[in-house]
């Protein structure tokens, strides 16, 4: 099994013989077993976008008829929701310090999420906690470096492969996928940057979240990158809700605690595991958690208890999906006639362990290959159960459970549970069989 970064730091070694022909090689090298590690910035090195180099997978079963509202648990009828005017979709909005910010955003939808990043940092009074995959989005670095100006307290947690710490030395195991000027530009500000290495030679630190003011969280699929922001499907939330605050910040507080210096040369594993969420939202006839965190919570098992219990829908769109109890628990769904339609990502689905049993048992899902044209890839993470949703950083994969850094989101309101289900119909139309 081979990592993200094995696999980038392939790629670039073999610039001289051209991306294509290192992909071919890839292809070779990378067995029919989980993806230990997201490839979204891999994807962004390499642009192979549709070009074919990978050998299709094998047909897929056709689709069940789509899923419609009435096959929802009863509740009130709720609007699709509107275009928000900073971009993307949003049934709502929050405010932060008198800037307003959706309540959730989708790329592609007409807006820039990036922009809306940069606004919530930019509206910043106190502190700005950051914990990061990788970065490299110009306006959302220059907004960091903006707010340590002012006089705002920044922290930046980032993942030990992607941080100027590695400079192309190992991690473990794994040769690093290499430094990030915008990292560097961020040192250079005085901001505090830490490092963390998830657990064992694969593991990484995979989070993409802000606590912004103890007034704010920013969460979701998105990375701080130009890929994520222009060529993927991806998603983002913001919330003010105080006890979510205080969880994230709770978490980000463990992490900080843990992580080494940036330029330090090495980078700690985890130690203990992370802090539980306060009671969420009531679904599926019982309460969860409205948050959940890795390395070792209990996402990966919510998710599985979550598709055992859903009577009407099981829509998922997702981007890396090897979780054998997750696996198991959707041929369960299927074969008890639960709605069941997935959506992956067409690159990744060429590796992935989990979708030979979905297949077999003639589970129906669909390929998407990112924003139409533009080489990049489906890399959401999120569910709907039932009247539940959960998103977040966290691929369907025990390495995410077990090893990386993650965080998962959970919600039943109305808007969210439209407005993620429009998104789903959205990009699960524009997917194929094979």
């Amino acid at each position: 099994m081979r990592s993200f970064s094995e696999e980038d730091y392939l790629m670039k070694k073999m610039q001289p013989v051209g991306k294509l022909a290192a992909a071919a090689l890839l292809a070779l090298l990378v067995p029919q077993a989980t993806m230990a590690a997201d490839m979204s910035a891999f994807l962004e090195n390499l642009d192979l976008g549709k070009s074919g180099v990978f050998s299709d997978i094998s047909t897929v079963r056709a689709p069940k008829a789509p899923w419609s509202p009435s096959h929802t648990p009863a509740r009130p009828p709720q609007p699709k929701p509107a275009p928000n005017p900073g971009g993307g979709s949003s049934a709502g909005s929050v405010s932060l310090n008198g800037t307003t910010l959706p309540s959730f955003i989708f790329t592609g939808r007409g807006g820039d999420v990036s922009a809306q990043v940069a606004a919530a940092i930019d509206a910043s009074r106190i502190s700005v906690n950051v914990a990061l995959y990788t970065l490299t989005l110009p306006n959302v670095a220059d907004s960091l470096v903006r707010a340590k100006q002012r006089g705002v307290a920044v922290q930046v947690v980032y993942d030990f492969g992607h941080s100027s710490s590695a400079g192309g030395a190992s991690v473990g195991s794994q040769p690093s996928a290499g430094a990030s000027e915008k990292i560097g530009q961020l040192l250079s500000a005085g901001i505090p940057v830490r490092v963390l290495r998830g657990s064992g030679p694969y593991g990484i630190m995979h989070n993409k979240f802000a606590v912004i003011d103890g007034q704010l969280v920013e969460t979701g699929s998105f990375n701080w990158t130009t890929a994520a922001d222009t060529k993927n499907h991806e998603n983002a939330l913001f919330r003010t809700d105080g006890n979510l605050i205080a969880d994230y910040q709770a978490y980000f507080d463990w992490m900080w605690r843990q992580a080494g210096q940036a330029g330090g040369g090495s980078a700690p594993g985890p130690t203990g595991t992370p802090p539980s969420c306060a009671d969420g939202p009531s679904a599926l006839g019982r309460t969860w958690p409205e948050c959940s965190f890795s390395p070792g919570g209990p996402t990966e098992a919510l998710i599985a208890q979550a598709i055992g219990l859903a009577k009407t829908r099981v829509h998922i769109a997702m981007f890396s999906f090897t979780s054998p109890s997750i696996v198991q628990a959707i041929i369960a769904a299927n074969n008890r006639g639960v709605d069941v339609m997935l959506v992956f990502d067409r690159l990744q689905a060429k590796t992935e362990a989990g979708l030979k049993p979905l297949q077999d048992a003639g589970v129906p899902y669909r390929l998407n290959s990112g924003l139409g044209g533009s080489g990049g890839v489906l890399h959401d993470k999120f569910g709907l159960f039932d009247d539940l949703l959960e998103t977040g950083s966290f691929n369907y994969t025990t390495n995410a459970s077990q090893n990386n850094f993650e965080n998962a989101f959970f919600s039943s309101a109305s808007s969210d549970l439209d407005g993620y289900e429009s998104e789903f119909q959205a990009i699960y139309a524009e997917g194929s069989n094979s």
